[in-house]
């Protein structure tokens, strides 16, 4: 029984291992036959990947190829730049060298050039101090001639050229025609269109400008001349005669020169001379000047010699408009705005009311607006209102570098104008210049503390 098993188990595992075998031998073939199809498949993608490369190659020669035309192309292309170049570079030296001798050729022209500059400027400069020494010269003779002349009683002549007006300084077909010397102030030159120059002497010759400058001059000269004449001279604002009219004194001017002398002179004026005496001289105490509208208003005159009295009025017609004022700055040009701006206002204010006392109080109730604003400083007010009202307007007639070394509140504003905008401002005549009075620096004198309004409205830089 124990044989019979035993043979059972030895029959059993010679089953089992054939069985193994035959399993190891199935899988060995399957993976033979696995080993082979993979080793298929890599071939393919071998193939495949050459079969790409070859493409790619083929790509690569002929893009290589096109380059070495390409290479060739502008390797030719160098050669014949360089050539050019080599061609130019001599063309150029030789330009160079022919450049270098005309230059110096230039140098020595301008050499000459300037060494005969030198000499024509000397010669120049020569000309121009023989000429003011001729000036000075005849200057000196002239005055020695007028003095041989005035101890004789002999009239002189002065000539004042009337100041260009608003509509010929902006007409396009004005011109001046009169040209001043600086040099020699008795010398006066008139030019017509494109003809010849003709030359005036005089006396003394008042520029334009002379009217706001040295207006005193006018006077002083006007009352030496007349009373070298052996006449008295009564002096007034609205002008001075130069020389005598043509036509007779009118009559009822001069009988009223003497009645007044006659009627009216008191002979029992006493003063204190030395030694508390007394001395006894005549005198008309009474002046007074026939003025305004038709000569019909009597204005009072200084009692002192060389000094004026102010005239001021205004009138109004019965349409209560204001036809006629003197003295006022509403007037005026060159005056602060602030006082043109209140006299404006003040003036129709005197229309107002049925009694002299309501008149008075409207005309003060407009004054004690403005007084407000002086007392605050404007502070009720915007700055650019304070500005303007502060400001002062005013024109130069001829060129500022005409006026030379004078010196006035618009000239330096011009000047500083100038500073501020540029000198192309300057070149031109009839500059109006638009400028404020600085109270700082103090100590200086007004024309220094004018500023021009422009610079307050400047954005800051």
């Amino acid at each position: 029984m124990a044989n019979g098993e035993v043979e059972c188990s030895k029959a059993k595992e010679a089953q089992d291992n054939l069985t193994l075998r035959q399993e190891v031998k199935t899988l060995t073939m399957r993976l033979q036959d696995a080993e082979k199809s993979s080793a298929a498949d890599d071939v393919q993608v071998i193939l495949k990947q050459l079969t790409k490369e070859k493409k790619l190659r083929f790509q690569w020669e002929q893009k290589f190829k096109v380059l070495e035309e390409q290479h060739q192309a502008l390797m030719t292309q160098v050669d014949a730049a360089s050539r050019q170049y080599e061609i130019d570079r001599q063309a150029a030296k030789g330009d160079i060298e022919a450049l270098s001798m005309q230059h110096a050729d230039q140098l020595n022209q301008l050499q000459s050039e300037h060494d005969m500059q030198g000499l024509v400027c000397a010669a120049v400069a020569e000309k121009d101090q023989l000429a003011q020494l001729y000036a000075a010269e005849t200057k000196a003779r002239r005055h020695l001639h007028n003095k041989v002349m005035e101890m004789g009683g002999n009239i002189r002549v002065f000539c004042r050229v009337r100041p260009t007006s608003d509509v010929e300084r902006t007409s396009a077909e004005s011109a001046e025609v009169v040209t001043f010397r600086r040099d020699d102030p008795q010398v006066l030159e008139l030019t017509l269109a494109e003809g010849p120059k003709h030359t005036f002497e005089f006396d003394y010759v008042f520029q334009v400008r002379i009217v706001t400058n040295t207006g005193s001059q006018i006077i002083k000269q006007a009352r030496q001349l007349v009373e070298q004449l052996g006449r008295p001279l009564e002096l007034d604002t609205d002008g001075i005669w130069a020389m005598l009219p043509g036509s007779s004194l009118e009559y009822p001017c001069v009988m009223l020169n003497a009645a007044v002398q006659e009627n009216f002179t008191n002979h029992q004026y006493q003063e204190v001379t030395a030694g508390q005496k007394y001395q006894m001289r005549s005198e008309c105490s009474i002046f007074f000047e026939l003025d305004g509208p038709y000569k019909c208003m009597v204005v009072p005159a200084s009692t002192e010699e060389g000094k004026l009295l102010k005239k001021r009025y205004a009138v109004f017609n019965f349409s209560n408009k204001l036809t006629e004022l003197k003295g006022f700055e509403l007037k005026r040009r060159g005056e602060l705005e602030l006082i043109k701006a209140f006299q404006s206002q003040v003036f129709p204010c005197f229309l107002e009311g049925k009694t002299l006392a309501e008149c008075y109080a409207a005309v003060g109730d407009c004054a004690n607006r403005w007084l407000d604003i002086l007392d605050t400083k404007g502070q009720a007010i915007e700055e650019e209102e304070v500005l303007a009202l502060l400001t002062e307007n005013k024109s130069m007639s001829g060129r500022l570098e005409d006026y030379g070394n004078q010196k006035s509140t618009s000239i330096t504003t011009a000047k500083r104008l100038g500073e501020f905008l540029g000198p192309k401002m300057l070149q031109d005549k009839g500059l109006t210049c638009k400028l404020i009075v600085l109270t700082r620096p103090y100590g200086e004198k007004v024309t220094e503390r004018a500023v021009p309004t422009a610079i307050f409205s400047a954005e800051p830089a």
